[in-house]
């Protein structure tokens, strides 16, 4: 039997020693641990990808380009339209009741994190990220302040980030 004859699931525990070895082979001599972390995360969604694409779960070029395009529109017409403002405490937890609403009443949506490991690496990658998303809704934050406008924010887009 070839490793290609087995279910996706077995190919991938079977390749994961060899995965591993490989991402760390390819490291640059002066690799720091972010980008470790970040070639490995990289690796574990590249496998999700996998999966998913053999549970057939897939999206065929024209439906990308046109969810891309309702986006593009959305984001042209009102940058701040899903944009909610936390400047307090109370306002915080008044905004994390909607959020967990949310994500209690669409319990199959596919792009909703239930799981608590997922939800934090969501947030660690927003977080690293969050700067582009400031910049494209316009938004005069600072990500390297904190506030509860940006812990919020961090919140929320954890739910859904990939």
């Amino acid at each position: 039997m070839h490793l290609a004859d087995l279910p996706l699931e077995c190919r991938l525990m079977e390749t994961l020693k060899k995965t591993l070895a490989a991402l760390v082979r390819d490291l640059p001599d002066d690799c720091d641990w972010r980008t470790f972390y970040y070639r490995l995360y990289a690796a574990k969604k590249l496998n999700s990808a996998l999966q998913e694409s053999d549970g057939g779960r897939t999206y065929s070029t024209d439906e990308v380009q046109q969810m891309l395009a309702e986006r593009a529109r959305e984001r042209k017409e009102n940058p701040r339209k899903h944009y909610v403002t936390v400047r307090s405490r109370k306002q915080l937890v008044d905004y994390l009741f909607h959020v967990q609403d949310e994500v209690l009443d669409h319990p199959k949506r596919e792009d909703v994190r239930r799981d608590t490991a997922d939800y934090l690496e969501a947030m660690k990658a927003w977080l690293d990220t969050c700067e582009g998303y400031y910049q494209s809704i316009e938004a005069p934050l600072n990500p390297d302040e904190p506030s509860w406008q940006l812990f919020a924010d961090a919140l929320r887009a954890a739910v859904r980030f990939r």
